[in-house]
C-alpha cells in the first residue's frame, strides 16, 4: 500500500483473485464494498475496522 505525501491518496495493489462464481475481482468492486463498510445507514460489522472519515 503507497500513500501520498499528504496523505490523501491510498494506493492498493490487488493481487488476481475470483469470485466464488469465477468472476475476476476488480478494484471497483473493492471500492464499492469500501464506501458500503463506510456507510452510516448499513450495519456493517468492519465498520469499526476502517480508518476514521472524520475531519475535526
Amino acid at each position: 500500500m503507497g500513500v501520498s505525501d499528504d496523505g490523501l491518496t491510498w494506493t492498493f495493489t490487488l493481487r488476481e483473485t475470483v469470485w466464488h462464481d469465477e468472476q475476476p475481482v476488480t478494484a471497483d468492486d473493492v471500492e464499492y464494498t469500501y464506501h458500503i463498510i463506510l456507510n452510516d445507514e448499513v450495519i456493517s460489522a468492519r465498520s469499526a475496522d476502517t480508518v476514521s472519515t472524520s475531519h475535526s
